[in-house]
């Protein structure tokens, strides 16, 4: 196998690691409804933003107290399951990758990933589309 495929594969991997760690540190170093990034369904003209309270769940997601992230956001362990999920991906990934360099790790890593995707994001999705055209049609 190409070697800079190899090195390319190990780069992308640990910069998703590093993203999703950052991601997991912002939640709970802003744990108290404190939070910098300001979310952009205060200022939308939807009336129910699919993603609000994310941060909010995430963060209580890490501190165990899941009914308290589904009050939220309803969506919210689907979402955190994705990238708590692909964390762990990531990392076997990496391993499985630096003993067996092969081309098939990276094509079932995009399967594997994908589905995952669909999965936990579809009915965020679905509910999106939904408060688009509701909002379209007022």
């Amino acid at each position: 196998m190409n070697n800079r495929l190899i090195n390319e594969y190990f780069i992308i991997n640990i910069s998703f690691i590093i993203i999703i760690v950052f991601i997991f540190l912002y939640s709970l170093v802003f744990s108290n409804n404190i939070h910098p990034i300001k979310s952009n369904c205060n200022d939308s003209v939807i009336s129910a933003c699919t993603s609000k309270g994310l941060s909010r769940a995430f963060s209580s997601i890490l501190k165990l107290d899941f009914d308290k992230a589904v009050k939220y956001n309803k969506y919210s362990l689907y979402v955190f399951s994705f990238f708590f999920i692909q964390l762990i991906l990531r990392i076997i990934f990496v391993v499985i990758n630096y003993y067996n360099n092969k081309k098939t790790i990276v094509f079932f890593d995009i399967i594997i990933s994908v589905i995952l995707f669909i999965y936990c994001f579809l009915y965020f999705i679905i509910s999106t589309f939904n408060l688009i055209l509701i909002s379209s049609s007022i």
